[in-house]
């Protein structure tokens, strides 16, 4: 994270490098993601136009998957797999250009 980003830590009072995780309880049957490929710096936005590589099939979401959760169920036939079926390309230099 940039340095106007960082987390505040209320311990130490002071701002510091983090990295944002997250784990889920249960998938769903269908997994829809949105991924927010904008970045706000200085009161504007700007597109990140980093590459992002995804598997057209088996995404494996297994390691976002709460394991000590009783109620944990797995997608679709018993896993944590899933195949691709669409992608929306947002294109444009910026945020209010067209999809």
């Amino acid at each position: 994270l940039a340095d106007t980003e960082r987390y505040y830590c209320s311990t130490c009072k002071c701002k510091q490098k983090s990295t944002k995780q997250f784990r889920v309880r249960r998938l769903p049957n269908v997994l829809c993601l949105h991924l927010k490929r904008f970045r706000w710096h200085n009161y504007f936005r700007t597109k990140v136009d980093t590459n992002i590589s995804f598997p057209l099939s088996a995404l494996d979401m297994s390691r976002f998957v709460l394991s000590n959760v009783p109620d944990t169920r797995h997608s679709g036939l018993g896993n944590y797999l899933y195949d691709l079926a669409a992608v929306i390309v947002h294109h444009g230099s910026g945020a209010g250009s067209g999809h």
